[in-house]
């Protein structure tokens, strides 16, 4: 009997972009991956690297993302350890929320 595969079409998100919507575009350390590998092969080191056209394209897989993940990154967020909470409070004053809420607003 034939089955259905939805789990081959779903979109997860790696470590990069979890990590991206919790801070920001560009905030993950290792340069050149997360969203700024582009579906169509270009890689960039820096955000200021990206010609605005492509930054808008970012923007938007980025939101896409947040609209389907944003349990799991809400979730990731509230989980930080010491680590993350330290990384959150110095280098971004401590945020309430998830970088991609605050850019994009709350899902519901």
């Amino acid at each position: 009997m034939p089955r259905k595969k939805r789990a081959g079409k779903a979109h997860l998100l790696d470590d990069s972009q979890l990590y991206e919507l919790q801070y920001g575009p560009g905030e993950y350390l290792i340069n050149g991956t997360g969203y700024f590998y582009t579906p169509e092969g270009r890689m960039y080191q820096h955000w200021r690297d990206i010609p605005p056209a492509e930054q808008e394209a970012i923007l938007d897989r980025m939101r896409h993302d947040w609209q389907r993940h944003h349990r799991k990154v809400c979730a990731a967020w509230e989980m930080r350890d010491d680590h993350g909470l330290w990384v959150a409070r110095k280098h971004y004053g401590d945020p309430a929320v998830p970088w991609a809420q605050r850019e994009f607003g709350v899902v519901k």
